[in-house]
């Protein structure tokens, strides 16, 4: 009796826990290679034409499952470009977008999954201008620490504070000074 108790409890736990992440569903018409976690993955919004030089390898749909928490329109991005990268995909062309309404408070997306060469991409960065746009200043080179200066739009956001993760990792807590 107690291991059926048990079993009941563990189902509706995982129930519990499986409602509460938006719901991804992908479709893939070709499969490449999984590219790595920290790989960038371009997003085209509504407006923006996607690139001719691009591969269709497939669509994601992320949306409510019914009772969906943190599903504000980053996340819901983030777990697209997840499902891009397990494609192999490098580039996300937004094709369908709701807005929170009386119907669902979340954001849901459906998008189709591409791959495009890497100057397709990111046509305007070159080596140089790369080069052109670093500015090493050594202060003090007994310290055995790196100063890393974060700089954001004013506006509502000032006001918040977040974490800044690298990866997996949580590096600090960033908020106005």
């Amino acid at each position: 009796m107690k291991f059926l108790t048990l079993q009941i409890l563990v189902l509706v736990l995982s129930v519990i826990m499986y409602s509460c992440a938006p719901k991804v569903v992908t479709t893939v018409s070709k499969s490449y290679p999984t590219l790595s976690f920290n790989d960038n993955v371009a997003v085209y919004s509504l407006q923006e034409n996607k690139p001719a030089q691009s591969e269709v390898i497939g669509v994601v749909k992320v949306s409510d499952s019914g009772f969906t928490i943190k599903c504000n329109y980053e996340t819901v991005i983030e777990k697209a470009k997840l499902e891009a990268r397990k494609m192999g995909g490098n580039a996300l062309k937004i094709i369908n977008h709701k807005k929170p309404d009386l119907i669902s408070t979340c954001h849901r997306i459906e998008a189709e999954v591409l791959v495009c060469n890497e100057t397709v991409l990111f046509p305007n960065i070159t080596a140089k201008n790369i080069s052109d746009s670093i500015t090493v200043q050594n202060i003090n080179s007994d310290l055995n620490y790196a100063t890393f200066h974060i700089y954001r739009l004013s506006g509502m956001g000032m006001a918040v504070s977040y974490d800044l993760h690298l990866g997996d990792s949580s590096i600090c807590r960033v908020k106005n000074n």
